[in-house]
């Protein structure tokens, strides 16, 4: 087999036959400089390499997802043979089912693919020795996704999805025989996700009056962000955020009872089907001349059992005097109301 010449090519008068397709691209980007805003190489069983050039990633998508149609949205294109591999096996790999080009981070996002190895041209001749598939994402080899291909002619699914771990992500499947024969195939693929939280600014123990702000960040894809009081519809505000801060006016009417509340917050994107976890935290409005206790935001939502779980709390106590001694009493009940432990108090 012959092997790959990686070094770079330094004029156009130099053949490129036997250069890595990687030195190819290279100089094509130095020929074309910033005409190119995107280059797909793919190669096919008898070695030749094919390096098309395209003015952005949208359009190499738009491209990829009808080539025979967009032909147009081909600014260059070259063909040259990067290795010519073992004469005596053909190897036989097509993508049978394309990434998804944007779906939800975390969501699975399959690639499939066939695979075959045989000897001359005799399809019937099975290759003894596997193949294999390796996947590149964002410069970094995924091992996980490595794949030990038998000869065969049979479709295989790799699962991209758990690795997309950035907003725009290059990934790079090479489908190859035992005897010096690849293909490789490049996608880009981007990942969409809702990070909500409530500001730094706010303070959950401070009690408050009618009318004040909550401010909200959302980060990620547009989202519209869903605030509720006590779980009470009625009390539903609606806000879309899109990569910035909002500020949700509670209780403008003054229309809260004294006392302590329940605001809920999650965020939806109805295009790619997202809805966040729900974001929990309390209040106390000013106004009653009893005690008032919240639960706070960050207090731990699961527990193993016998496991140790954090719950922060805060308490208004308007008759209380400086330096005095109050006691606090916790006990843990199931949906129904029933106790699963004993009181325990605590002395603040």
């Amino acid at each position: 087999m012959a092997e790959k010449i990686e070094k770079d090519i330094l004029d156009i008068s130099t053949p490129w036959e036997g250069y890595s397709g990687e030195f190819v691209e290279k100089f094509i980007k130095k020929l074309f400089g910033e005409r190119l805003g995107y280059l797909d190489k793919t190669s096919d069983e008898t070695g030749k390499a094919t390096v098309r050039g395209f003015a952005s990633v949208d359009s190499y998508n738009e491209w990829a997802a009808d080539p025979d149609n967009k032909q147009s949205l081909i600014l260059t294109q070259v063909e040259f043979y990067e290795q010519t591999g073992s004469a005596d096996y053909t190897l036989a790999a097509r993508i049978t089912q394309q990434p998804a080009s944007t779906v939800v981070k975390g969501a699975s996002n399959i690639v499939k693919f066939t695979y075959n190895s045989y000897y001359g041209s005799d399809s019937a001749d099975l290759d003894s020795e596997p193949g294999y598939a390796r996947v590149i994402i964002n410069s970094t080899v995924v091992d996980a996704l490595s794949m030990s291909l038998p000869a065969g002619g049979q479709e295989f699914s790799i699962d991209l999805g758990p690795y997309l771990t950035q907003e725009t992500n290059s990934v790079q499947l090479t489908i190859g025989n035992a005897h010096g024969k690849s293909r490789q195939w490049t996608f880009t693929l981007d990942t969409r996700e809702i990070i909500l939280a409530i500001d730094d600014s706010y303070d959950e123990s401070s009690v408050r009056d009618a009318g004040w702000l909550l401010r909200v960040a959302c980060r990620g894809t547009s989202a519209e962000v869903h605030l509720i009081i006590d779980d009470d519809p009625l009390t539903e505000q609606l806000a879309t955020i899109n990569n910035s801060t909002y500020d949700f006016i509670i209780d403008a009417a003054d229309a809260l009872a004294y006392g302590s509340h329940t605001i809920k917050l999650y965020a939806t994107n109805a295009e790619y089907g997202i809805t966040t976890d729900v974001i929990t935290t309390s209040f106390i409005k000013r106004g009653l001349s009893s005690p008032s206790v919240c639960i706070g935001k960050d207090t731990a939502r699961k527990a193993k059992l016998y496991g140790t779980a954090s719950i922060p709390y805060y308490f208004y106590f308007p008759t209380g005097n400086p330096g005095d001694i109050v006691t606090v009493n916790f006990v843990v009940l199931d949906k129904s109301g029933t106790a699963l432990s004993s009181v325990t108090s605590q002395q603040v």
